[in-house]
């Protein structure tokens, strides 16, 4: 069992260091996207619900790293917490 615990911190570890890798390597593409999208139609995003839709898609991008972190650590905890009655019930 300790082996599988090491497992499951190194799983979440290691996504705490690859995503904000990844999402640093991705946030210049995404944001010059996101800005050149928003210029070249910028009749559409006058309406407020659209403009409100691309706000939440930029709030979601910018805290996506922490979000992700926050999933990853409470995966872990509750991993490694599961009751092991599964084991139990055989001896």
């Amino acid at each position: 069992m300790p082996v599988q615990v090491a497992h499951i911190y190194f799983v979440a570890f290691a996504v705490l260091f690859l995503v904000p890798l990844v999402w640093y390597g991705m946030n210049m593409a995404i944001s010059a996207l996101s800005a050149m999208v928003t210029t070249e139609f910028s009749s559409v995003f006058d309406n407020d619900a659209v403009s409100q839709a691309d706000n939440l898609f930029t709030n979601v991008w910018i805290y996506m790293p922490i979000l992700i972190a926050l999933g990853a650590l409470s995966w872990a905890i509750m991993r490694t917490l599961k009751e092991k009655k599964a084991g139990m019930m055989y001896g």
